[in-house]
Formats: C-alpha cells, sequence, structure tokens
C-alpha cells in the first residue's frame, strides 16, 4: 500500500546509463525540491491526505534525484529531454513528468499526479468569525458582470458558475456553460479555501490561484483589468414540500456477514453524475480481520478491518480511512468529497 505514490509515478522505463550533465537553464528551471499537491482520477481532484499518499520529489542541480514518499527514501537520476522531465529512480523505474503553469505533472491511465516547487502541505482552511460565517457562507451564484463599462449576463456569456463558502472554511467553485455549437459543457469543479477580512473575501483555489471579491450591496463582487463578474446569494424561491412518510427501514446485514468475500466496485456517481471506471476498484474482507483494497489499479495489502457503527472501517495513513457501509448487495463507500462507490459481492 505505502509505495503506491512510486509504482503510479513508474510511467516508462529508460535507459540511465549515467549520471547525466544538466545544463544551467534546466537546473535553474527544474532543480529543486518539489511536493505532491493534488491526486487526479478519471478527472476528479483530490488532495493527497484523501487518497493516502504522500511525496517529495527533489531534483539536484548535479543531475541526481530523491523520491521522499511516506515509506521510503529512494535516490535516483533526472534528465530533461524536449521538456519532459525524465526521473530514474533505482527501485521504481522511470517516470515522465511536464511543466504545466509552474507545477510537474505526471499522467498515466486516468491518474495524474501534480508537483509543485516547495508546496509543502497545503494550508489548513482558516478559522472563521461567527460574524463572518453568517455574512458570507452559503452560496453564490453568478449573475453578470461588466467588461470595460458594458454589462453582460451569463447567458450572453454562455456560462454559469456558483460557489459555495462552508462554514468551516472551505470553498467549492462550479463553473459550467456551453460550446460554440451549443452543446452543454460539464461542469468543471474546483476545491480551495477562503478567508475574510473586513466586506473582502479571498478566495484561493489550486489551479485558478487566489482571488478577491468584495460585499457590494449585497452581492460579492470580482474585479480585475475593467472586468468585473457578480455573484448574488443564492435564495430557495419554492418553499419546501412536505416531507413524504419515510418507509421502514429495511435491517442492514451486520458487517460479518460480508466478511470472506470479494467485492467490485460496479458504479461510480461523481457529483450526482454516473461515470464508468477504466481502473479496476476490488475489496476482499476475510473472516479473520485481514483486508486487501484495489483502488484505480493499486493494491493496497497488508490492511485490517474492524466494525464500528454497523459499518467496515479500513485505516489507511494517518487519519485516512474507506468506510464501507453494507447495504442489501455490498457496500456503499464515500471516496472522497463528491465521489461514491458502490461495491458488489462478484
Amino acid at each position: 500500500m505505502k509505495k503506491a505514490i512510486i509504482m503510479l509515478l513508474a510511467l516508462a522505463l529508460l535507459a540511465f546509463t549515467a549520471q547525466a550533465d544538466i545544463s544551467a537553464e534546466d537546473a535553474e528551471l527544474y532543480a529543486g525540491e518539489w511536493t505532491l499537491t493534488e491526486v487526479s482520477i478519471q478527472d476528479v481532484a483530490h488532495t493527497p491526505e484523501e487518497v493516502g499518499l504522500s511525496a517529495v520529489l527533489t531534483l539536484n542541480a548535479d543531475g541526481t534525484a530523491e523520491m521522499l514518499s511516506s515509506v521510503t527514501t529512494e535516490p535516483g537520476l533526472w534528465i530533461v529531454a524536449d521538456g519532459v522531465v525524465s526521473v530514474k529512480l533505482e527501485e521504481s523505474g522511470a517516470t515522465e513528468l511536464t511543466l504545466v503553469d509552474g507545477a510537474l505533472v505526471a499522467s498515466e491511465d486516468g491518474i495524474s499526479m501534480t508537483f509543485r516547487r516547495g508546496g509543502g502541505e497545503e494550508a489548513a482552511p482558516a478559522e472563521l468569525s461567527e460574524v463572518e460565517i453568517a455574512k458570507f457562507a452559503g452560496e453564490w451564484r453568478f449573475t453578470g458582470g461588466t467588461n470595460q463599462g458594458e454589462a453582460f449576463t451569463p447567458e450572453e456569456m454562455g456560462m454559469t458558475a456558483s460557489m459555495t463558502l462552508n462554514a468551516d472554511g472551505t470553498v467549492v467553485m462550479t463553473v459550467g456553460g456551453e460550446s460554440i455549437d451549443g452543446e452543454t459543457i460539464d461542469d468543471e469543479i474546483e476545491q480551495g479555501t477562503w478567508t475574510a477580512a473586513g466586506e473582502t473575501v479571498t478566495v484561493t483555489l489550486p489551479q485558478s490561484g487566489a482571488q478577491d471579491l468584495t460585499l457590494v450591496d449585497g452581492a460579492l463582487v470580482a474585479s480585475e483589468d475593467d472586468i468585473s463578474m457578480t455573484f448574488q446569494r443564492a435564495a430557495s424561491e419554492e418553499p419546501e414540500p412536505e416531507p413524504e412518510p419515510e418507509p421502514e427501514p429495511e435491517p442492514e446485514p451486520e458487517p460479518a456477514a460480508f466478511a470472506g468475500g470479494s467485492y467490485r466496485c460496479t458504479e461510480a456517481i461523481v457529483s450526482g453524475c454516473r461515470v464508468e471506471l477504466s481502473g479496476e476498484y476490488t475489496a476482499n474482507l476475510s473472516s479473520d480481520g485481514g483486508a486487501e483494497i484495489v483502488l484505480a489499479g493499486m493494491k493496497l495489502e497488508g490492511l485490517r478491518w474492524t466494525e464500528e457503527d454497523g459499518a467496515v472501517v479500513v485505516p489507511l495513513i494517518g487519519a485516512r480511512q474507506l468506510r464501507f457501509v453494507p447495504g442489501a448487495e455490498g457496500f456503499e463507500v464515500d471516496y472522497a468529497a463528491s465521489v461514491r462507490l458502490l461495491f458488489k459481492a462478484e
């Protein structure tokens, strides 16, 4: 399990026979410490903590390299060819990374890993006051803006956008719209953090960076280079329907009833949409408490499962854990903030 970070990075085998000469230009551009800050699986972004990974890649100006993972420190070499950084580690093989928007990105089979220079740990959400939460927390929707003084609407721009400022200091930005030929473009979802100072909110997103928005007449307004965008607080206009009587819940099977079986993920639901998975997602639970989990083709061995509040809990690294809630046919797993995996018996 703990070698998953190294296994993911082994994208291709290269023939490194000697320490490479790194040019001064390449050393200035690439040498230094790069920290894993994001893991994307099937175009869904996760923090390293959410998938139980951690890694720091050090590229030295003399052509040597070092990968520090949650398990071990592995030396190696690195070269640059046609704008691609190739890193060869002693045991794990070679990795190719491309510089994208100031970050080194390795990709294979629907999985990408993003390293940022000196990234360290991502900043934790700020602790907000009750006044700031009451003033800003909630969903805000893009309702229009101006370009050099000329007003425009979301329909004229062919786009939709909303941001949800959560009371814990996290933020979710969702952007969608239509292409030139009128086809709907899938929503892009980015998660980050937000802080407040007076009438100004600062939203920080991993890819988009930081943006200030000022509260003006009850709306949040972002302005830059003669362009402004206005977000109005979302409000429900329809009364909530009377709740229907809930049916009697079916008795849930005890977790032990599933022990000793093998389960495969048959469906993935991302932000309410069903998607197909190209990688392998399986869970093998034994009656002696042992567990073997495969996520996106990564085999995590030597795990243990326990029963907690009627669910099967499999601890990973640190505080990260997978919680398998038993149902009529198998398990349901909240894999990430907006990702749900459904496992059925094989």
